[in-house]
């Protein structure tokens, strides 16, 4: 009986540990990287709407679901426009209809839009986020389609090193419109609760996948976040599209986010990337060119960019 029970208590073990090693090779230690486990608190949250949205590529129709917060810009731009950023939407799932081995990234994700809609494509999705409100919404949104297995949530501010960075809202009526400065850079601001932040290459390192499509969103700290990325000469990710919103960088209104766009622009060249212009009402993608990208006072002349790799399959 004893010799039973012995053998019991052994197999007992092995599994364990075979569950834990599973479990570790598909989300190492997080250190400084903030994953929201499935038994970690968010705070409740009550959506003024939880929206289906339904969006048709090649004969194929892909359904999700957002949750919106009351008094937010983008509830307003969905109920004038029927959809959030349908370029972007066509662009992610055309991307992931031709790597479907890869992964999801998506930084400053808000209330996760796009996040939601790719979770009912694969199930490597990660969404990042300074506002653990924002990915409450995300989570209620992904219970409700049932893919909140395939979405991990990441808080975290993501910028070029460690540190302490400080919350600072420009429009109260969009509170997506949220930078991070040092405190050496408040200069008299109204902000909120400082926190840390972590690097993009402390996400990439915890997501096993080579093949990575990444959108960012963080209001003209772009530079911060890719410049190590993309000026690494040996780089460990293959990240065939990278989607970032440009308008911000070219207004630079927080001159110490990016300060020298012509060394970021340089850095996706030179990794081999050409940029297309993304058009909101047309489903072509066109060539822009490299001076339009560059800054001309407050002149804006190229909202949303999507950078594609030269070895990237045609979108």
């Amino acid at each position: 009986m004893r010799g039973k029970l012995r053998d019991i208590f052994k197999i007992s073990i092995l599994v364990f540990v075979i569950l834990c090693t599973i479990t570790i090779s598909r989300f190492p230690l997080r250190g400084d990287v903030g994953i929201i486990f499935k038994d970690d608190s968010l705070p409740r949250v009550f959506p003024e709407e939880c929206k289906r949205f339904g969006s048709e590529r090649k004969g194929k129709t892909v359904y999700w679901t957002t949750c919106f917060r009351k008094n937010q810009f983008i509830t307003d731009v969905v109920q004038e426009v029927g959809i959030w950023e349908r370029d972007h939407v066509r662009i992610i799932a055309e991307a992931l209809r031709i790597y479907p081995e890869a992964a999801y990234l998506d930084v400053g994700c808000n209330v996760g839009p796009h996040v939601c809609m790719a979770a009912t494509i694969t199930n490597k999705v990660y969404a990042v986020d300074p506002s653990r409100n924002n990915l409450a919404y995300i989570r209620q949104a992904v219970w409700l389609d049932g893919t909140e297995n395939n979405v991990t949530l990441i808080h975290n501010v993501v910028s070029d090193k460690r540190e302490e960075l400080f919350p600072f809202t420009q429009d109260v009526h969009n509170q997506a419109w949220t930078v991070f400065l040092k405190e050496e850079e408040i200069n008299g601001r109204e902000v909120d609760e400082p926190l840390m932040s972590v690097t993009l290459q402390q996400i990439l390192d915890i997501i096993p996948d080579q093949t990575i499509i990444l959108k960012i969103d963080v209001e003209g700290a772009e530079c911060k976040v890719l410049n190590e990325f993309l000026h690494k000469e040996k780089k460990d990710k293959f990240i065939p599209f990278i989607i970032l919103e440009w308008s911000q960088l070219q207004r630079n209104q927080v001159k110490s986010l990016c300060p020298d766009l012509d060394y970021f622009i340089q850095g996706f060249v030179s990794s081999g990337y050409l940029p297309k212009e993304v058009h909101t009402n047309s489903s072509k993608l066109h060539p822009i060119e490299l001076s339009d990208l560059r800054r001309d006072g407050n002149i804006v002349k190229a909202e949303n960019v999507l950078w594609v790799h030269k070895d990237t399959q045609k979108i």
